[in-house]
């Protein structure tokens, strides 16, 4: 069984580090990647200040927010955030070139076996396949905003997607607490694609 327990989280701006908090809130480690160390710093203060609110309105408890804190890495060196990561998570801006760029060289950097998602909601996923040496290994994975406080992600399958990844997927979202709703890739499929 493909389990996830290391998830790198590729761009920290609403959706990265709102990704990163849900995972890190579920127990998983989580390094949160971005080439700017002031995103970052925004990101986690962000991230805090959305624990002192939930921590406030009685939503989480004090152990809660400190080990959400305690989970989160933050690093600028892409290689380091993606080398042992067993799921990484693309949450750059909604630009072909850039995350394709991406995603190959995340693909060179990490193991074989790493599932590699998109968040992208109005470019197809298998557009982003060029340079992935594991098509199989690629979905798109949406998040509603603000991703802590809402319960849908929508899978996006690929005709390649393997079976063992949209599981792995499906644990995933599961542990977050939140309902997976899968649906077919086309351009846009993340913002309400008809379900598979």
């Amino acid at each position: 069984m493909f389990e996830l327990e290391n998830v790198a989280v590729i761009g920290a701006g609403a959706t990265g580090h709102g990704i990163a908090q849900a995972a890190s809130l579920a127990g998983l480690s989580v390094r949160l990647c971005d080439q700017s160390q002031e995103a970052l710093d925004r990101a986690v203060e962000r991230i805090r200040d959305g624990l002192d609110r939930d921590l406030a309105g009685g939503r989480a408890t004090a152990e809660d927010r400190q080990r959400t804190l305690d989970g989160i890495l933050v690093t600028t060196d892409l290689e380091e955030a993606v080398t042992n990561a067993d799921l990484i998570i693309e949450s750059v801006p909604e630009d072909l070139a850039l995350k394709r760029d991406l995603l190959a060289r995340v693909a060179r950097l990490c193991r074989a076996s790493t599932l590699i998602a998109s968040s992208s909601s109005s470019i197809a996923i298998g557009e982003l396949a060029a340079g992935i040496p594991q098509p199989g290994h690629l979905l798109g994975m949406h998040f509603s905003h603000p991703v802590p406080a809402t319960g849908l992600v929508r899978i996006v399958l690929t005709e390649d997607t393997a079976e063992h990844a949209l599981e792995a997927a499906r644990r995933f979202v599961a542990r977050l607490g939140k309902t997976a709703v899968e649906v077919r890739d086309s351009r846009g499929a993340g913002e309400g694609a008809s379900p598979w």
